[in-house]
């Protein structure tokens, strides 16, 4: 049968975030024929998206300075009736803590479950039994970063809604909408496209990384993947396979998500990793470093390697120069989409010194920043248990500067 691959069209749309002007075509990494359709949507959600976020940073400033002000008042005017200074400042102190505590803030959140809420993009999404139990027990994670949650979707909307959240403070439906658009791999296929026609390096793989709506003709040596998935979920190698279980599974996924990615399988792999960014309200990206995680064959996570980004940069082993251009490259193109919050990129190298430079895109915090936070915290060769630990079920922790998940039955 024919391949139905992604491809590009003359016609012209405007998805950039406002205050940065940016023409796109359809068919590039930055919209879709349907998100054409919405641009102005679009433009809207990016600028309310801003709005939610400046109103929000504008409370806890307010908050702040009506607590200083209180804090200030007070302690003159104790001071002047009393000489009893410290239990005076004892109570202020109390009093202004307070304060910080009632300023707008989204709790953080641990919901992994968030990529296969995206993929059926409901409200009311319950994940399997074991993946709630996980969220459940692993919970813990979420005090490792500041606030708001391991990834965005609609259900995470609802699930901060049911805490008591104002719907002011949280993402536009319209804004989601474009995160599960971005957070597929169909996206991935297109932003590599568009990279190795920037970047025409000998050094870097992933030509034949494709999006389909239709089973090609099967090939030895692939990978294939679901649209929306996690943790290697979905993603299975022509290992073992015969033809009618391959088409099958091709079948399964086609009918599930309306396509999937097609990949070379590289047998020759030498590392898995990745790069770790931030976008901030204003568009601005932050290159927070580089990751070096461990996959099983078929792409199952196993764990992350917490080290300094000296260690981590040596492993990955490839020239800097080329690792340079490509955060340039990524910093100027993430800052162009509506998306705001951590990004992770992930790569793979390969034993004769090449890169695929983008194996997929993760729109949302992940294991590989997680690594990073706790390397800042505790250092490298770290021994650190991270959710209380159990007989039986999930816990999390790193051991000899490893960061892993494991789950006792």
């Amino acid at each position: 049968m024919k391949r139905n691959c992604s491809a590009g069209r003359a016609e012209s749309c405007d998805l950039s975030v406002p205050g940065r002007e940016r023409r796109t075509t359809v068919g590039s990494p930055y919209c879709s024929t349907s998100a054409c359709s919405v641009s102005s949507s679009i433009e809207l959600t990016s600028c309310r998206l801003q709005a939610q976020i400046r109103r929000r940073e504008s409370r806890r400033t307010n908050a702040k300075i009506f607590g200083f002000f209180i804090v200030f008042s007070t302690f003159s005017a104790k001071l002047q009736k009393s000489w009893k200074f410290i239990r005076y400042f004892v109570a202020i102190f109390i009093e202004y803590k307070v304060f910080l505590s009632i300023m707008p803030k989204l709790p953080p959140l641990f919901n992994p479950s968030n990529d296969m809420a995206l993929a059926v993009d409901v409200r009311e999404y319950t994940p399997p039994r074991r993946i709630r139990l996980m969220e459940e027990e692993l919970q813990n994670l979420a005090r490792c970063w500041e606030e708001g949650p391991w990834g965005w979707s609609m259900a995470t909307k609802q699930r901060y809604l049911k805490m008591g959240i104002e719907e002011e403070l949280l993402p536009s439906d319209e804004w989601l909408k474009e995160v599960r658009r971005l957070a597929s791999r169909e996206f991935s296929c297109l932003y590599l496209k568009e990279l190795l026609k920037a970047i025409p390096s000998e050094k870097l793989l992933g030509r034949e990384m494709r999006f389909c709506t239709r089973i090609d003709e099967e090939k030895e040596g692939r990978i294939y993947k679901s649209l929306w998935s996690s943790s290697g979920r979905g993603i299975f190698t022509t290992d073992g396979l015969s033809k009618d279980h391959l088409r099958e599974r091709l079948e399964g996924l086609l009918s599930a998500q309306g396509g999937y990615v097609e990949d070379r399988f590289y047998e020759n792999k030498l590392q898995d990793c990745a790069m770790e960014f931030k976008v901030s309200a204003d568009g601005e990206v932050e290159f927070l470093g580089y990751s070096v995680f461990k996959a099983e064959r078929n792409g199952t996570y196993q764990y992350n390697i917490v080290e300094s980004q000296q260690t981590l940069r040596s492993m990955i082993g490839v020239e800097d120069e080329l690792l340079e251009t490509l955060i340039e490259y990524h910093k100027t193109q993430l800052g162009r989409t509506a998306y705001r919050g951590y990004v992770g990129i992930d790569m793979l190298t390969t034993k004769d010194g090449k890169l695929h430079p983008v194996v997929e895109i993760n729109f949302r915090m992940n294991m590989g920043i997680l690594a990073l936070m706790l390397y800042e915290k505790y250092g490298s060769k770290a021994n650190v248990q991270l959710t209380p630990k159990r007989e039986h079920g999930f816990e999390a922790g790193v051991k000899d500067g490893k960061l892993s998940i494991g789950y006792k039955p």
